[in-house]
């Protein structure tokens, strides 16, 4: 395996730089090497803006889509007043996924312990969990429903 030092020696993309119709691909490293992705995100991705998806992909308030980009799991939608907005999929309580997959929403709601938010990213609501003591003796049979 290549070193850290020796994979960002500028002697090993000579060929990547020169013309278009004479230059090389990239050492096989560059796409296998997690210490060449990580640079790229941080050089490269986290600086500009990057392409996610279309605004057409969700046309009315509430729709949305998830997606990972550079490991960080991202919520895409629009909000109520039909402005795009992008999240981090991730609830602010205890770092639950919120959503997954596409589809349409009126709120964002945590599957753990249902805090609540709007769909311009605000907590509309928290939900205390049950007390301990409130809750049955998880140890005691389970009851049987009566018809």
């Amino acid at each position: 395996m290549i070193s850290e030092t020796e994979l960002f020696d500028p002697r090993h993309y000579k060929a990547v730089r020169r013309p278009l119709l004479d230059a090389e691909t990239m050492p096989t490293w560059c796409y296998t090497s997690d210490a060449f992705y990580r640079r790229e995100v941080d050089r490269i991705f986290r600086k500009v803006w990057n392409f996610l998806g279309a605004a057409d992909q969700i046309p009315r308030p509430g729709d949305y889509f998830t997606v990972t980009f550079a490991g960080v799991p991202v919520i895409i939608l629009r909000d109520e007043d039909g402005e795009l907005r992008a999240f981090a999929n991730s609830c602010r309580h205890r770092g639950s996924a919120l959503l997954d997959g596409s589809g349409n929403c009126k709120r964002i709601v945590c599957p753990y312990h249902s805090w609540n938010y709007r769909l311009d990213g605000s907590k509309w609501a928290e939900v205390e969990p049950p007390k301990w003591e409130d809750v049955a003796d998880a140890n005691a049979p389970a009851t049987a429903a009566k018809k």
